[in-house]
């Protein structure tokens, strides 16, 4: 075997060496598996190498995630950009975060503080109010997240009207609990007695909402207030409590 040949196998030896022992040993990860390395775990977890991303390497990953978002501060406009980038980056890099229920309840936790900063930088409301409904859509694990937006954040700076979609959301994934919502009742009624219709909401809750209905007809300020509730009521007119308020 001549040199050349010697140096060659040793150069390969060193290439193989080098590539098997390229990857962060899980045992390290695991060392830094407190609060003072969150960031380093968040960096380093993706050099595990992808045999060892078990079940523990996911807890480590889970809990840096999850301490991240927790103490994530928000207190102006740039601050609550870029917790809500944070929040889209981590799934992107580990997706099981997005079947995390303890890592998207504190995603939502921060998602309540941060989104109203954002109503200061869209041009249009309209703009605004869709990327709080897409926050909500990105998560279908939290409950109650949407009837919470609504509630916390956009209805703090918008009427009524403009939370219908998350609204319909709530119902779609809360069910029957979403027509208990106070604020949901509210909006059908503001909604009614400007004309329009919440319809998947008077489809949905008429028991709640017949009550709150009926007796805003009764009591209506102005005869074309009470004639535009009537009108929303009209799929139920034959019911007694409906009649009632809105005899002439």
């Amino acid at each position: 075997m001549n040199r050349l040949t010697i140096l060659s196998l040793a150069l390969l030896s060193g290439c193989a060496t080098t590539s098997s022992t390229a990857f962060f040993p899980l045992d390290e990860l695991r060392a830094l598996d407190d609060a003072e390395n969150r960031a380093e775990v968040l960096e380093r977890a993706l050099q595990v190498a992808p045999s060892k991303r078990n079940d523990e390497w996911r807890g480590v990953v889970e809990r840096a995630a999850i301490a991240t978002m927790a103490e994530t501060e928000v207190t102006d406009l740039p601050s609550a950009e870029r917790a809500l980038e944070q929040s889209e980056a981590l799934p992107a890099k580990f997706p099981f975060l997005k079947r995390s229920a303890g890592w998207l309840g504190k995603r939502a936790d921060l998602g309540v503080k941060a989104l109203p900063y954002l109503s200061q930088a869209r041009g249009e409301r309209s703009a605004w109010a869709h990327r709080v409904l897409e926050f909500a859509k990105s998560d279908a694990v939290t409950p109650h997240l949407a009837q919470r937006l609504a509630d916390e954040v956009l209805l703090k700076q918008l009427i009524a009207s403009t939370a219908v979609p998350l609204f319909e959301l709530a119902l779609e994934r809360d069910g029957e609990a979403a027509c208990t919502s106070a604020s949901l009742q509210k909006a059908a009624l503001e909604i009614a007695a400007d004309g329009s219709v919440f319809t998947t909401a008077m489809a949905k809750c008429w028991k709640e909402l017949a009550g709150p209905m009926t007796d805003a007809a009764k009591k209506a300020p102005t005869y074309t207030e009470k004639l535009k509730l009537c009108a929303a009521m009209k799929p139920h007119a034959e019911e007694p409590a409906v009649k009632s308020a809105c005899a002439e």
